[in-house]
């Protein structure tokens, strides 16, 4: 299907991010300047055109959505954008010095990496769906861990960044979790189409978590019916009688489960399949004999 002008329009300031990160990353390969002046220079170019453009869509009222919904432009992205232009500016004047200091300069690739993150944040800035929340996410979060690992001689810079990457795959990973829980349910990533939609599967272990999960937050459903987490300190366990009781109250909101996960891990069902799964009547009631001869051979010990 064609994208309409009025989609790359919207997503102009996303566009001339990327092409001028790739452009900086390539002229920065070929630079041997030990300041890299040229890919300082142009990312602060590149930051100020960012808001030029963002400055001109407001000046004509470019509110919409894109992307067969994917990408939607509105008033409070363009607050979020801005304030991450003129952010990212200020961390790359204020943190040239330090970079030298330190030879944190002699890669050349702090600046790219930095236009990069920026636009994972633009991204899931004007993400609507969980696909394009998740590759802006993915996209800053794996330009952050080369950010933290870049002082190499630096032992403490090096372990930061290994934990940083360890939690960050947990925590995305527990993230496609809810999401897939959230889309078996409701059938659709859309989060408007959620709000609507408003899925009843909330149980919560504290009435923050509970009001996220009623919200559809889907990085919050890995979570345990009761976690820990309540039973820390003398606040968490005087609620623990509370918790309890309204993991209870809402125990029923998970029946809408039952069918969706109807007969997994159960019987012949269990085990990993390799391929489709294909039934096999024989099977089956070979394996039903084994089970009531086992049963029975169990009433005739008891």
């Amino acid at each position: 299907m064609m994208q309409s002008p009025f989609d790359f329009a919207l997503a102009a300031p996303e566009i001339f991010l990327l092409v001028m990160g790739m452009v900086i990353l390539v002229l920065d390969a070929l630079s041997s300047d030990p300041r890299r002046t040229l890919a300082y220079g142009l990312s602060l170019f590149t930051l100020v055109g960012l808001m030029l453009l963002s400055g001109l869509q407001i000046v004509n009222g470019m509110i919409g959505a894109s992307f067969s919904g994917l990408f939607v432009v509105d008033q409070l992205s363009y607050v979020l954008k801005i304030a991450s232009y003129i952010a990212v500016f200020a961390t790359l004047v204020y943190s040239r010095e330090y970079l030298q200091s330190r030879d944190m300069l002699r890669g050349g690739e702090f600046y790219v990496l930095v236009l990069f993150a920026l636009l994972g944040q633009m991204i899931m800035i004007s993400g609507s769906n969980f696909l394009s929340i998740y590759l802006g996410l993915e996209l800053m979060s794996l330009a952050l861990y080369a950010l933290v690992a870049l002082r190499r001689d630096h032992v403490v810079s090096t372990e930061a960044a290994m934990k940083y990457f360890v939690l960050g795959a947990i925590a995305s990973g527990s993230l496609l979790y809810g999401i897939s829980i959230v889309y078996g349910v409701t059938g659709t990533f859309d989060l408007a189409a959620l709000a609507e939609h408003r899925p009843d599967l909330a149980i919560g272990t504290t009435p923050v978590v509970q009001k996220a999960k009623e919200a559809g937050i889907p990085a919050l459903y890995f979570t345990n019916l009761i976690s820990a987490r309540p039973l820390m300190g003398v606040a968490g366990a005087g609620s623990l009688a509370k918790v309890v009781n309204a993991a209870l109250g809402n125990k029923a909101r998970f029946d809408s489960f039952k069918e969706f996960f109807a007969g997994v891990g159960e019987g012949d069902r269990a085990g990993v399949w390799e391929d489709v799964p294909t039934e096999h009547p024989q099977f089956r009631e070979q394996y039903q004999k084994k089970l009531a001869k086992k049963a029975k051979s169990t009433q005739d010990i008891g």
